[in-house]
């Protein structure tokens, strides 16, 4: 992190020295002068001052200035990032276990429209159909609810989270030379990109929320045949059978995803995703 920000800084050391004066403070003179006359008591002149726009001092200090400030930016980005990828545990318990009604709590969490919230209550339900009978008990035991049993609550929301999805959307062909440039890089649709898309969905595909939700409805229908005593789960078993093994049946599909025209650089990627997913 220390190298990567040292780095950065220096990037933008070199474009207030080197690349502003020469390429980009002309431009900006001139434009300024043109918005600023009609309010200032301007000369007429768009000529350059043949000065430095800064003195070596100046420039030091705003360098160690944004030095101090992308430390402080990466650390934080830093530790938000590690915070993120933290267990939904505490007092190795769900973080829901502390509340009046754990089980709402939860279905808040899995209903809710963020993604960072719903993809942490999943993750919480994968580890509770894994790690702690007292709280599957509580899941198939919890049948008077305002909107249906908890089980069937459960079983819904995992189900109806999109796994397959494949959407087109119309795009300009530019021309195959420009692709091979910087500015056709935009342009290119990347075959790792175009299977995440149309496997996990758009705008955003966190692979884990459908990961923890298979998990989490497959868990929990395992360990009900001990633990269910009111057998509410069976009647869902065949269906979730089918919705999981259709599942499997359409990301088999996806298996024979050709490469686009626009990925020139795209060989090399197809090949390791093939190998991955044959493994």
């Amino acid at each position: 992190m220390l190298i990567s920000t040292v780095n950065q800084s220096l990037f933008g050391l070199v474009i207030s020295v080197v690349i502003y004066p020469i390429f980009l403070r002309g431009t900006i003179w001139r434009t300024m002068l043109m918005f600023l006359r009609p309010i200032y008591n301007l000369p007429r002149s768009n000529m350059t001052p043949s000065t430095l726009p800064f003195s070596f001092t100046s420039i030091l200090r705003c360098w160690g200035v944004s030095l101090m400030m992308l430390v402080a930016w990466n650390a934080a980005n830093t530790a938000f990032s590690l915070f993120l990828v933290k267990n939904p545990l505490k007092n190795r318990k769900p973080l829901t276990s502390d509340s009046k009604d754990p089980n709402g709590s939860l279905l808040n969490g899995l209903k809710n429209k963020k993604l960072s919230i719903k993809c942490f209550a999943m993750w919480e339900l994968a580890f509770i159909a894994r790690d702690f009978p007292d709280r599957r008990k509580a899941i198939y035991e919890d049948i008077d609810r305002k909107d249906g049993p908890m089980w069937s609550q459960v079983y819904k929301l995992c189900l109806d989270t999109p796994a397959a999805k494949k959407r087109s959307r119309p795009h300009q062909k530019p021309h195959p030379q420009v692709l091979h440039t910087a500015l056709g890089w935009p342009f290119r649709r990347h075959y790792r990109r175009r299977l995440a898309r149309a496997v996990l969905g758009e705008p955003y595909g966190e692979p884990s929320l459908y990961v923890n939700a298979a998990w989490a409805v497959g868990g929990l229908a395992v360990h009900s045949l001990r633990e269910d005593k009111y057998g509410n789960v069976q009647r869902d078993v065949a269906g979730l059978v089918r919705s999981l093994t259709g599942l499997v049946g359409k990301l088999e599909g996806f298996r024979g995803l050709k490469t686009d025209w626009t990925d020139v650089e795209g060989r090399g990627s197809v090949l390791r995703w093939k190998r991955w997913w044959t493994r």
